[in-house]
């Protein structure tokens, strides 16, 4: 069954032309490299300048955007939002996501409740939340659940079904169960508010490197496929599968001929 659903992919792959495949590389290597730089910046913030001060364990890693160094963080979330776009949409040149359909709706509202969340900060801990602290929190919620809802249905389509993607957004949907049960423990009893009762710097830490785990395991199997495209004429496009599957497929008639058609 494996060797079928990569061979379906592997036809996707030829019939989809050189300009498309190469549009689709650079678009997978500018996101790849964008998740990354985004990650670097936020866990140094960690760790460098005033923003090292704040827990991680009790504050939200929003609170980073309040500091004077609040513009790193601004800065990182929105490469992720723009790294993030361009990794679904090489899924989409290279016809391995629809344009229109669910997973490419999911994957525009976590783009798009990043960028809400840079524009409208949080208010202060402890302080009055006001509109702007309802809508940041709402970005928030809709990002976190639409990235890993995104990275199921797109793994669930690819040939390979990307296992490992599809755990890691099962994961990431996990982190909600702990917030979902303070808040029935509050609602329950009345007592403590909800965010005191659970680490919630923590939790949304994990949450958050959870996610960009499960988009760049996603997206990695694709960006070796594609590599081939801008100078690599002579392989495989297939880069990405298993070597006992080629192996399965090297004497098929349909791999046969497509080798003979490749230029040495």
């Amino acid at each position: 069954m494996t060797t079928v659903h990569a061979q379906s992919e592997s036809q996707v792959d030829l019939a989809t032309s050189p300009g498309r495949r190469r549009l689709a590389f650079w678009a997978t290597a500018i996101g790849l490299g964008g998740v990354r730089v985004s990650a670097l910046i936020i866990a140094l913030m960690h760790v460098v300048g005033p923003t090292a001060a704040i827990s991680p364990v009790d504050l939200t890693i929003s609170e980073y955007a309040l500091a004077s160094s609040g513009w790193a963080f601004g800065l990182g979330i929105l490469i992720l939002a723009g790294a993030s776009f361009s990794l679904f949409a090489a899924a989409v040149i290279s016809r391995r996501m629809p344009l229109l359909s669910p997973a490419s709706v999911f994957a525009t509202l976590w783009s798009a409740g990043l960028i809400v969340l840079v524009l409208v900060p949080k208010a202060p801990y402890a302080a009055p939340e006001g509109i702007g602290g309802d809508v940041h929190r709402y970005a928030s919620f809709v990002a976190f659940v639409s990235l890993p809802i995104a990275v199921l249905l797109v793994a669930r389509s690819t040939a390979d079904r990307r296992p490992w993607a599809q755990w890691l957004g099962i994961a990431s949907l996990a982190w909600f169960v702990p917030m979902v049960v303070a808040m029935a423990y509050q609602g329950f009893t009345g007592g403590a508010a909800w965010w005191t009762v659970i680490p919630l710097g923590l939790i949304e830490r994990g949450m958050a490197g959870t996610e960009i785990a499960a988009i760049l395991v996603l997206a990695w199997p694709s960006a070796r496929r594609t590599r081939s495209a801008p100078g690599h004429r002579g392989r495989s496009s297939d880069a990405g599968i298993g070597e006992n599957e080629l192996h399965d497929r090297a004497g098929s008639p349909a791999t046969r001929a497509v080798a003979a058609q490749t230029p040495n």
